[in-house]
């Protein structure tokens, strides 16, 4: 009803009968007598909530595989950035930073990547939205323009953990470098 701008409105009905062969004769009177209700077989329903269960469950699936890709692709990035900041982090344990304090300040640009790129993909699921109810077969209203706001709430916490997960490695790699070697 929501989503077809029907509210307090009856847009469905289901019908099954006890004798399957009265369903379409069924189907055509209701559609006779109230011409804005779709009536369709509850056997049809229940094939659509399978189905749709079967893409909520595939939904989960990749978003976990991109959840691990991500935390894979943070942890190289930042063994990178360890790589080429050795100079840096020698500096800084020589000047009597301690490990907890190297830890901390990667961990803390890691978390920083984290919230903005959950912001950002965050920002960019707007025109992503806005693109797929151009497509015919998914028809305006079907899909939601605009994420729910909540949704901010969790994709900027969930990146966030991602990247501080990522960034245990090769945040207690950098702390365990001897000042000397690595300058």
């Amino acid at each position: 009803q929501i989503l077809l701008k029907r509210q307090g409105l009856v847009n469905i009905g289901l019908v099954q009968a006890t004798d399957k062969r009265l369903t379409a004769s069924l189907m055509n009177e209701i559609q006779k007598k109230f011409p804005d209700l779709s009536a369709m077989p509850a056997s049809s329903l229940r094939g659509q909530i399978r189905a749709l269960s079967m893409i909520d469950s595939f939904i989960v699936a990749v978003s976990m595989t991109s959840l691990l890709l991500s935390g894979i692709l943070i942890l190289n990035t930042l063994l990178m950035a360890i790589s080429e900041r050795t100079r840096e982090i020698g500096i800084l344990a020589a000047v009597g930073w301690s490990r907890g304090m190297i830890m901390r300040l990667i961990i803390a640009e890691a978390l920083l990547l984290g919230i903005i790129g959950g912001a950002l993909g965050y920002g960019l699921s707007f025109p992503a939205l806005n693109l797929l109810t151009l497509i015919p077969s998914m028809g305006p209203g079907w899909i939601p323009v605009a994420p729910a706001p909540e949704l901010l709430f969790t994709a900027v916490g969930l990146s966030g953990l991602v990247a501080v997960v990522s960034a245990l490695y090769p945040a207690l790699y950098a702390t365990r470098m001897q000042p000397a070697a690595a300058l």
